[in-house]
């Protein structure tokens, strides 16, 4: 096998608290990634030539180092000691800086994609090695479906869920500094209690009950600098959304439907309303490597 294509999954965060300012300058989180039906598409195919050549189909995309799709398979090729190099094709679906984790997605999809081609050198355990030196989020994006991730992001914990929901996504077409939006962020002092009280929101309510309850806590500092996403997220709760909230960072929105018609209505008049793309999809549940 000498060519492979994988679709790299987009991400939405399920709530999010910040928990601690680190000693290596990350902050401890709590959060519940919620892989999702928007993707982006790679097609793999390996050389004989050593080096990887990446090509874009969306411009303002690197198609050099500073891509983590060309980190992952430097990463790779030293970890594996593999003498092929690869040609790989990128067809962007997830915009970048929107929250959505499109890099982190395509940087796993890219170790998963090599280590097929190269006969499963690598373990399950190497790969989420690499994966934790690639980005915080990278390690979940290798199993996808709903899982709990604290510390940096990468101790997972596997969320069994009920997913029969339809998600509509808003893409304001802002771009927010991942790294901006921490330092901007404040962190409250109640760890334990938060950490506890989070986790009891996905133990034992319904998403029915999550307005009110689950807060993504990086979401006062971005909408205290780009206003009109908050407007976005009411507009999701005026189209009937069971829970809304920014993802991540920001600056993708997104509402939670029972109905897939309820989602296919507001995403169409929050189109018309907010002169905004939107998106309608599906939570996915866990793969394997």
């Amino acid at each position: 096998m000498n060519t492979i294509s994988i679709s790299a999954c987009a991400k939405i965060n399920l709530g999010l608290l910040l928990l601690r300012q680190r000693d290596d300058g990350y902050t401890d989180i709590a959060t519940v990634f919620q892989e999702i039906s928007l993707a982006d598409q790679l097609h793999f195919r390996r050389i004989d030539a050593h080096g990887i050549r990446l090509v874009c189909d969306q411009p303002g995309i690197p198609v050099n180092s500073d891509n983590l799709i060309w980190k992952a398979y430097t990463l790779f090729q030293q970890q594996s000691g593999v003498d092929w190099g690869i040609d790989v094709r990128l067809e962007k679906r997830i915009p970048a800086g929107g929250g959505l984790g499109g890099g982190s997605s395509d940087a796993a999809a890219t170790l998963t994609a090599l280590n097929r081609l190269a006969g499963h050198v690598l373990s399950e355990a190497d790969l989420f090695e690499l994966a934790q030196k690639l980005g915080s989020d990278v390690p979940f994006f290798l199993h996808g479906g709903t899982a709990l991730g604290e510390g940096r992001g990468e101790i997972l914990t596997p969320i069994d869920m009920d997913a029969r929901y339809f998600i509509v996504l808003i893409l304001p077409g802002i771009h927010v500094s991942t790294a901006w939006a921490y330092q901007a962020s404040r962190i409250a002092l109640t760890k334990n209690k938060k950490i506890s009280t989070f986790r009891a929101l996905f133990r034992d309510l319904h998403l029915k009950d999550w307005r009110g309850s689950l807060v993504n806590e990086m979401e006062a500092a971005v909408f205290q600098r780009h206003s009109r996403l908050l407007a976005l997220k009411d507009s999701l709760y005026d189209a009937g959304a069971g829970y809304a909230s920014m993802s991540g960072s920001g600056s993708t929105l997104f509402g939670l439907f029972f109905e897939e018609q309820a989602a296919e209505v507001a995403a169409a008049n929050i189109e018309q309303l907010h002169a905004v793309n939107t998106v309608i999809c599906r939570p996915f549940s866990r793969k394997v490597i």
